[in-house]
C-alpha cells in the first residue's frame, strides 16, 4: 500500500518534469565583427547642371565621405558653421576610421565602391557647398546589419554592404530612390 501511495504522489508530478524537460534553449545572438570589408560601401552620385549655384554660375564641389566607428564627434562638428568648415577641410578627429574626398562637377555622375574600413559602423557625408546648411549639406548612415542563422538557436549578426544615392541640387543634397 505505501508504494501505491508513493506512486500516486509521484504521477502528478510526470507532467510538470516532461513540461520542463521540453522548454527550449535559450536563443543566442552573436554581435556583428566590423572587419574589413573589400566594396563594403557603393556610393553613386548625380550632380545637377546647376550644381553649387552661386552668382549665377554652377561650381565644382567637394564631397568628402567619413568611415566612423561613431559618429558622436562628426555629430557636435556639424552643428556648428566653425564645424561645417572644419568637415569640408577633410581633416581627421575623434572616431574617423577613414577619410575619402572627391571632386563632382555640374552635370557629372560619380561612382565609386569603397572598401569598409575595420571598425567602421557609421558612415558620415558632406557636400561643401558655398552656402553651408547643416540640414542641407550633411548625411549620417548607420552601416546595415544582417540576420544568418548559424544552427536552430544561433544568429549571428553580420555588416551588411551600404548603398548610398544622393542627388546633388543647386544648394543642397537629396536621397535618391
Amino acid at each position: 500500500m505505501k508504494k501505491i501511495t508513493s506512486f500516486l504522489f509521484v504521477l502528478p508530478l510526470i507532467p510538470f518534469f516532461l513540461i520542463c524537460s521540453c522548454t527550449p534553449a535559450p536563443v543566442v545572438i552573436i554581435d556583428p565583427k566590423y572587419t574589413y570589408e573589400p566594396n563594403g560601401i557603393g556610393l553613386y552620385l548625380k550632380a545637377d547642371p546647376r550644381l553649387n549655384f552661386y552668382q549665377g554660375y554652377p561650381h565644382t564641389i567637394r564631397f568628402c565621405l567619413y568611415q566612423l566607428i561613431d559618429p558622436m564627434d562628426f555629430n557636435q562638428l556639424k552643428d556648428k558653421k566653425e564645424g561645417l568648415e572644419k568637415l569640408c577641410e577633410g581633416g581627421t578627429f575623434g572616431k574617423v576610421t577613414t577619410l575619402k574626398c572627391f571632386f563632382l562637377n555640374p552635370g557629372h555622375e560619380l561612382r565609386e565602391a569603397l572598401d569598409r574600413a575595420e571598425g567602421t559602423k557609421w558612415v558620415g557625408l558632406i557636400a561643401c557647398y558655398y552656402k553651408l546648411q547643416e540640414s542641407k549639406v550633411i548625411r549620417v548612415y548607420e552601416i546595415p546589419v544582417k540576420e544568418e542563422k548559424v544552427d536552430k538557436r544561433t544568429t549571428q549578426k553580420k555588416p551588411g554592404k551600404l548603398d548610398i544615392n544622393l542627388y546633388l541640387g543647386p544648394e543642397e543634397i537629396q536621397e535618391l530612390r
